[in-house]
């Protein structure tokens, strides 16, 4: 237990759930439940617990936070513990003096979820986490919310909702920054918030820090800043690895725009300064008022207006680069990803992913590296790049993680014709990416871990893979896979990068909130933002982008 190193998960907002729901879905199919023990370990992120059945429990060390009306068919209290209803003929007051509200029906489960209640679809049922042989659901129709796609079951202490607004309330939307910073403060919130952190904290042993998704173009973003100043004034020693997510912009007024864009930059410069690393995540290739292109990848086709298939695309990358600090055999703490990078103030960085990592079928790493073109993987950040061949712009450092190549694939067999290099003495994938890395870039330090576990795409993973991805993650040379076979598990890469490209994309925020007259959204007036505050956090939102126009090499 000394070295589980644990880590809290907190989810603030809804697409931060559905990123959550993905993510959690694929740590729990990775879960090994007969054969050779995964390479992972599930307890930093997990935790183990007795019901009162004595039934054992493993769920994930989370806490989320969403509107009301946004769950669903899904309890607040979860479904594997007995949590008493109070009875409103036993309150110590006047039954006739108390107004019963009742509560709309929740929403019938999908066939997808009915399944994994019956056992069929998921190891929360008993199995080993797999969908019925050859059975397709047709998740992009029936998902509505991030619950309708949830297999990982929660602690009761997991879930909370405030009844303060209401989802996908066109009357009073919790779309302003400080409309969270007021909610976080105002009634009970922040004490029974800050409570439950305690819970969690009071159960770990050598708990090293915390992982903050949050929705940042609306209120979410002023509840993760009036967050991130409490843990980091409660738990000074704990790292803060702060996501911030921006959602598919969809369709919205002009004026939406421009308020999304005023708060993810209230809510990035604020959190930027108390948490130790900012890691904005997002599929569009720019953002801000002007939306550009969505980020393209060579192996999947996938609907850049769904948030269920835009959040599997951000959990996959967030499942990945984590596994630094989540091997089994692994000793690296969060810290060590997070502070050599956020040396001269460099507290934000960007994020890239290879979705599946272009192993063609019968191929070997090497070789697949020795006959790579162009970049490794695609940004997942807006405005930022971070291509190793990409001279206009200077990486600095970095952290990647590959997976799913087993040893097997290293290399083929030896060539008597072939001369040796450095990489014919490299006896693992790290190794082999580390050596290929360091020989592509100049100047830029990497440090890379691998984990043979492969990333499990089986349902509810959404049907994204174009047919010549094969069912084990191989690209097919030849023919192609039948679209109605579920995929298994798929290779991938992913990393964390501090490059100069994040100054360019701190730079144009701030160009496009200054442009920006607040007074002419009178509505961070009512909820309290002057514009003062307003016009010093654009400044300090500046001088960290300069933090980024230096050059020095390591």
């Amino acid at each position: 237990m000394a070295h589980t190193r644990e880590i809290l998960t907190i989810q603030l907002g809804s697409y931060s759930n559905y990123v959550g729901s993905h993510w959690w879905n694929l740590q729990e199919a990775g879960f090994s439940y007969a054969g050779k023990p995964s390479d992972i370990n599930h307890d930093v992120l997990f935790r183990e617990g007795i019901n009162s059945q004595n039934q054992v429990t493993f769920t994930p060390r989370l806490l989320l936070v969403d509107l009301k009306g946004s769950l669903h068919h899904l309890r607040i209290e979860g479904e594997l513990y007995d949590v008493p209803v109070p009875d409103v003929n036993e309150a110590p007051w006047p039954t006739d003096k108390v107004q019963v509200e009742v509560a709309p029906e929740r929403k019938e489960k999908n066939e997808f979820l009915k399944d994994v209640e019956a056992g069929a679809a998921s190891s929360v049922g008993g199995g080993d986490g797999s969908p019925q042989p050859g059975k397709v659901y047709n998740l992009d129709k029936d998902v509505k919310t991030w619950s309708d796609f949830l297999v990982s079951r929660f602690h009761p202490r997991t879930v909370f909702v405030t009844n303060e607004y209401e989802h996908n309330s066109s009357e009073q939307p919790f779309d302003i920054y400080n409309y969270g910073t007021n909610l976080y403060k105002n009634g009970d919130f922040e004490d029974e918030f800050t409570d439950r952190i305690r819970n969690y904290l009071e159960e770990c042993e050598n708990a090293q820090g915390f992982q903050v998704l949050y929705d940042g173009t609306d209120g979410f973003g002023g509840i993760a800043s009036s967050l991130s100043e409490y843990l980091a004034d409660e738990y000074r020693n704990k790292s803060i690895l702060a996501l911030p997510l921006i959602s598919p912009i969809g369709d919205i007024t002009p004026l939406q725009e421009c308020i999304r864009t005023v708060n993810f930059a209230l809510s990035l410069q604020k959190v930027s300064e108390l948490a130790s690393f900012l890691v904005p995540l997002g599929t569009d290739s720019k953002n801000w008022r002007s939306v550009g292109p969505p980020r393209t990848f060579p192996h999947l086709k996938y609907d850049s207006s769904s948030p269920y298939h835009t959040s599997a695309i951000l959990a996959t990358a967030i499942d990945t680069f984590s596994l630094r600090y989540r091997l089994r055999n692994g000793s690296d703490r969060m810290s060590d990803m997070i502070d050599p990078m956020r040396r001269h103030g460099r507290s934000v960085a960007c994020c890239s992913l290879g979705l599946p990592f272009g192993i063609k079928e019968g191929d070997n790493l090497l070789h697949t590296l020795e006959t790579w073109e162009g970049p490794l993987w695609t940004s997942l950040t807006p405005h930022c790049n971070p291509d190793i061949e990409d001279l206009n712009h200077r990486l600095w450092m970095q952290s990647v993680v590959i997976r799913g190549i087993p040893q097997k694939r290293l290399r083929g067999p030896p060539n008597a014709e072939e001369k040796p290099n450095s990489a014919m003495s490299c006896d693992s994938p790290s190794q082999l990416l580390q050596a290929y890395l360091d020989f592509s870039s100049n100047g830029t330090y990497s440090h890379v871990s691998s984990s043979e576990s492969p990333c499990k795409v089986k349902p509810p993973f959404p049907r994204i893979f174009k047919p010549s991805v094969a069912l084990n993650g191989d690209i097919l040379s030849h023919g192609s896979r039948s679209e109605l076979l579920n995929m298994n598990e798929v290779p991938v890469v992913s990393g964390v990068h501090s490059c100069d490209a994040i100054g360019v994309m701190l730079k144009s925020l701030h160009s496009e909130t200054a442009r920006l007259n607040i007074k002419r959204f009178p509505a961070y007036a009512k909820a309290g933002l002057e514009a003062d505050d307003y016009e010093e956090s654009l400044e300090k939102l500046y001088t960290l982008s300069e933090n980024y126009d230096e050059k020095y090499e390591m």
